[in-house]
């Protein structure tokens, strides 16, 4: 469960993950108007002041994103 988005049902029941392999995801937000989700993530530490960039990404459902791979 970790490093992921999940979702379930009202009751808590049937949780799947929604995205997975994303590293600090701390920003979650849906768009108004639409369905699509947000989140930002926070990079790696200990790089330096701006390395590596913070990401802000569009979740999909069933979406890869790369950490720890990358």
């Amino acid at each position: 469960m970790r490093a992921s988005v999940w979702r379930f049902n009202f009751d808590g029941s049937d949780g799947e993950p929604y995205a997975t392999n994303l590293r600090n995801a701390v920003g979650l937000a849906w768009e108004l108007g639409s369905d699509r989700l947000w989140v930002t993530e926070n990079g790696r530490n200990d790089l330096g002041e701006a390395l590596p960039p913070d990401e802000l990404n569009l979740l999909r459902p069933g979406g890869t994103y790369s950490w720890p791979a990358c």
